[in-house]
């Protein structure tokens, strides 16, 4: 069996990146608002669950709000993960959406 590492972050512009292994992650969709701080992004990026005891190296989860293992949700990023993009993309199974621009209506 062929296994996959994933980088992932905690927020989509954390300069912190950790791995875990594809088989780890669940829940795949599109989300604009990171797990954690609910920090909310310019666009649309891909996130998934893993149980914070699968992460392996420096990433923004301290375990305060409970002991491990628990489920937290990570962003992951296509520069970060290229040559296995278009697998990922199968998993979350829908396109990405994208973000609705306000419309300023002039006053007259």
């Amino acid at each position: 069996m062929i296994t996959h590492t994933i980088k992932i972050r905690r927020q989509w512009n954390s300069y912190r990146i950790a791995t875990t292994l594809l088989e780890y992650l669940e829940k795949f969709h599109w989300d604009n608002v990171s797990g954690g701080v609910c920090q909310r992004s310019p666009q649309y990026f891909l996130h998934a669950t893993v149980l914070c005891t699968a992460i392996d190296g420096d990433f923004d989860h301290s375990c305060e709000h409970g002991p491990p293992p628990h489920e937290i949700k990570v962003c992951i990023v296509k520069k970060d993960n290229k040559e296995v993009w278009q697998q990922l993309l199968n998993l979350v199974g829908t396109p990405k959406p994208q973000i609705k621009k306000k419309i300023k209506l002039s006053s007259f």
